[in-house]
């Protein structure tokens, strides 16, 4: 992974090859960031560079024996944790059981999420930690010598997944690593990690990239027309695996057609065909109801920010802006009734988590909404 291919935050970048090629790189680091921010690839570059025999003042080289290696995710003194679930086959799992799937799957989702990798593994009724044995596997590792006689780099993403034994047991190899041994910790959540370990590590904070810089990053590596790409930046809101996400599937938003129908049919409300979308919506599994509901929810949000001419907050890809809909549809969302459209809103989402009936909470809905569209602005 080339520092390259991580879009925007120069600064960043020049700063973490600035304290390597100095020589001032701290025992243990915590790169943090908000999902889709790519503070993952930041960790994995900085490794590539850290191990990099023939290193630039920009970047690795990519082609010595250490770069390949790390590029292919297979370096012996690069230890990689990330939180795993106990299965029948595997009883107390750590992050080696799963190496495999992660090197295939990281491989290819340079951005990873956390959803993306319980969704990978399809054990989405499991729970994901990082355990009291994976901390004891990580200790015996740092007991052995290096590989190949040079520095030893452990990266753990997403500390927060550790459970308190975890952390304890981990903190004390993180305030005092063997010689040669750097920690990186990789977080979404700073404000769950413990303070005893947030006062061990340097902290690195790595921002969401800009606008430009997803659509450029989309242009370059994925090809795609610069409208879309731009697009596909704008309702990223920085998250740069949701854009690249987007771009794959070759759909910025799923549900906006979705959405936009089913207010026009509650508004009237049109029952035999708002009845027919009720059914079809309610044979979709129950995580995409939820994520419609959701996605519901957030789009209200922008039609109140709209009617009241905020648009600097919101979000809104080109196709959502002409649309001739939406246009005229924000006027009905306004002070007097957004707070009760959002709350019928989480309440289809309570319900629907509890195996609920789709079709009876969907309907009960419609008409809730549809009494609240008719409110008169006040």
């Amino acid at each position: 992974m080339l520092f390259s291919e991580i879009p925007g935050r120069e600064q960043t970048k020049l700063k973490l090859i600035q304290n390597i090629q100095g020589g001032r790189i701290s025992h243990a680091l915590m790169f943090a960031g908000p999902e889709g921010s790519g503070n993952l690839a930041f960790a994995w570059a900085f490794a590539q560079y850290m191990f990099c025999k023939n290193p630039s003042a920009e970047d690795s080289c990519n082609e010595c024996p250490s770069c390949i290696k790390i590029n292919k995710l297979s370096h012996p003194d690069l230890h990689w944790v990330f939180p795993v679930a106990n299965t029948e086959d595997i009883k107390k799992a750590k992050s080696d059981d799963y190496l495999m799937p992660w090197r295939t799957l990281l491989s290819e989702e340079h951005f990873l999420t956390f959803n993306k990798w319980v969704e990978y593994l399809d054990l989405e009724n499991k729970l994901f930690q990082i355990s009291t044995d994976e901390s004891a596997e990580v200790i015996r590792k740092l007991t052995l010598k290096s590989y190949e006689g040079g520095k030893r780099l452990v990266i753990i993403w997403l500390p927060e997944k550790m459970n308190a034994f975890s952390s304890n047991r981990l903190l004390k190899i993180v305030e005092e690593p063997p010689e040669g041994v750097v920690f990186i910790l990789v977080s979404e959540a700073l404000d769950t990690i413990l303070p005893t370990i947030l006062s061990r590590v340097q902290l690195i904070k790595i921002k969401s990239p800009d606008t430009s810089e997803i659509a450029t990053y989309l242009q370059k590596y994925y090809h795609s027309d610069t409208q879309i790409s731009l697009d596909a930046a704008i309702l990223s809101e920085g998250n740069i695996a949701k854009a690249v996400q987007s771009i794959q599937e070759n759909e910025l938003n799923p549900f906006f057609e979705s959405f936009i129908t089913w207010m026009r049919l509650s508004y009237g409300p049109n029952i035999p065909e708002l009845l027919d979308w009720i059914d079809t919506t309610a044979k979709t599994v129950r995580e995409q109801q939820k994520n419609f509901l959701l996605y519901s929810i957030e789009a209200v949000r922008k039609c109140l920010l709209l009617n009241f001419k905020i648009n600097s907050l919101v979000a809104v890809s080109y196709k959502e802006r002409e649309n001739p809909f939406m246009k005229r549809f924000p006027e009905r969302i306004h002070g007097g009734n957004c707070e009760k459209i959002i709350s019928y809103l989480s309440e289809a989402i309570y319900h629907i988590e509890r195996n609920g009936n789709s079709k009876v909470i969907l309907l009960d809905t419609s008409l809730k909404i549809s009494e609240q569209l008719k409110m008169p602005v006040r």
